[in-house]
C-alpha cells in the first residue's frame, strides 16, 4: 500500500498528521511515482494562488486511478473554478483541474469544528474533529453525479462569531474526495476505514492473482 503526499512550493504538508499514515513524499523531482500509488494527498496551503502545480503534475493528476483526497486548497484544486476575489470588485477566477463538479468562492473561516460524513464512502457514515483555515470556502455543487461529502458545525465566518451553524465542507466523485477539514484523517474511525477498505481491495487484488497463477488443467482428447 502506497501514499503519496504533494509537497511542492504553496502546499504545506506539515500543517496535519494524516492520521499518521505511512506517506511517501510526491515534489518535483519524482511527480512519474504517482502512478504507482494507491492514495495521493493532495494537502493544503497556497496552491491556487502560487499556481505552482506544473503542467506534468497535473497531467498526472489527471490520470492517476486510485484514491485522491484535497484537502482546503488540495480540494480547491480538484474543483472546477476557484473565484479568489475576496476584495475585489468583481471575481477573480482561477481553473481548477475538473475532476469535482464544484465551484468555490470567498468564505473565511478560521475554526476549530465537529463534522460529520453522511454518506456511506471509503471513509464510512462518520463524526469527527478538525479545523478550518481557508478564505475561499464557499462551496457550491454543479451537477447531480458529485456528492455531499462533510458537513462541519461552525461558530465563526468571515472573522465573526455567528453562533452555531451547519455548512457544506466537502464533497466526492467516485474516488475523488475534497473536503475543508483539516485533521480529517486525524480522526481514528476514519483513517481506519479508509485501511479496511484498502485491505479488501488488497485482498480482491490477491485473490485474482492467485487464481490467474493457477496451473489450468490439462484435457486428454482421443482421436
Amino acid at each position: 500500500m502506497d501514499i503519496g503526499l504533494i509537497d511542492i512550493k504553496g502546499s504545506l504538508p506539515c500543517f496535519e498528521n494524516f492520521g499518521n499514515l505511512p506517506t511517501k513524499i510526491i515534489d518535483e523531482d519524482n511527480i512519474a511515482e504517482i502512478k504507482d500509488l494507491n492514495i495521493l494527498i493532495i494537502p493544503g496551503g497556497s496552491l491556487v494562488e502560487s499556481g505552482s502545480l506544473s503542467e506534468q503534475l497535473k497531467k498526472n493528476i489527471m490520470e492517476f486511478d486510485g484514491i485522491i483526497l484535497g484537502i482546503c486548497s488540495g480540494f480547491q484544486i480538484l474543483s472546477e473554478k476557484i473565484d479568489i476575489g475576496r476584495k475585489s470588485p468583481v471575481p477573480i477566477i482561477k481553473e481548477g483541474l475538473g475532476l469535482l463538479n464544484v465551484e468555490l468562492s470567498p468564505l473565511i473561516c478560521t475554526d476549530m469544528v465537529d463534522f460529520n460524513i453522511n454518506e456511506n464512502s471509503v471513509f464510512g457514515k462518520n463524526t469527527g474533529k478538525g479545523f478550518h483555515c481557508h478564505t475561499y470556502g464557499n462551496i457550491q455543487i454543479t451537477d447531480k453525479k458529485t456528492k455531499p461529502l462533510t458537513y462541519s458545525c461552525i461558530k465563526k465566518l468571515d472573522y465573526k462569531i455567528i453562533g452555531s451553524k451547519e455548512i457544506l465542507s466537502g464533497v466526492y466523485y467516485k474516488n475523488i474526495f475534497g473536503t475543508m477539514v483539516h485533521g480529517f484523517l486525524d480522526n481514528k474511525t476514519i483513517r481506519d476505514n479508509l485501511l479496511n477498505y484498502l485491505k479488501i481491495l488488497l485482498n480482491v487484488l490477491v485473490h485474482h492473482i492467485y487464481r490467474y497463477n493457477q496451473p489450468k488443467p490439462q484435457y486428454l482428447f482421443s482421436s
